[in-house]
């Protein structure tokens, strides 16, 4: 997270942001004074996020290569970047995401069918703080029908029963494995 920050922080310094290196409270202000002040800035940072070492080295540590082989996948592959999602109702990009709709990950990533998405908190992420919502079982469907949306695709909105979602609450240091069938989406 402070390897996160300290790409924002540059762009912050760039547009004569100052936020405080201690008080997250205080760099959250920042970020929203950034986005609100070069979305292009914002945007180019977010995206620069996701080609941190550090965060690549999560996907390809050994407890983890462990963990997944452990659970069937005899060779582990990491088939896409980490993707970063910074979730604030202060920082809602016009014409794009929030947060993400019901979907399945294969769709976008189309790995083995036995592939896996970790999915790992950089923040603590408790019930009703836009967690991780899961359809138990859902995975089990196959590949479900899909439309267009601004993240990519979403389930049909006519398959998703929305009292099945079970929230994942997850801290900093955990990571949630599951099926890219599995049918997930930002609370």
């Amino acid at each position: 997270i402070a390897e996160c920050r300290a790409i924002f922080r540059r762009q912050m310094k760039r547009h004569g942001i100052g936020d405080s290196t201690s008080a997250e409270a205080e760099f959250d202000s920042a970020l929203a004074k950034l986005f609100s002040a070069s979305m292009a800035s914002y945007l180019g940072a977010a995206r620069l996020t996701q080609y941190l070492p550090s965060l690549h080295r999560i996907g390809a540590n050994a407890p983890l290569l462990d963990l997944v082989r452990r659970l069937g996948v005899e060779h582990p592959v990491i088939s896409t970047r980490p993707v970063v999602h910074i979730v604030s109702d202060a920082l809602v990009v016009p014409g794009g995401y929030h947060r993400t709709p019901p979907h399945q990950d294969w769709r976008s990533v189309q790995g083995s069918l036995d592939a896996v998405t970790a999915w790992v908190p950089l923040v603590p992420v408790a019930a009703g703080q836009n967690t991780l919502e899961v359809i138990p079982g859902s995975h089990r469907q196959g590949l479900l029908p899909a439309v267009p949306h601004p993240f990519g695709t979403e389930i049909e909105p006519e398959r998703i029963d929305e009292a099945a979602f079970v929230p994942v609450a997850a801290s900093p240091g955990d990571v949630v494995l599951f099926s890219m069938f599995l049918v997930h989406r930002t609370g």
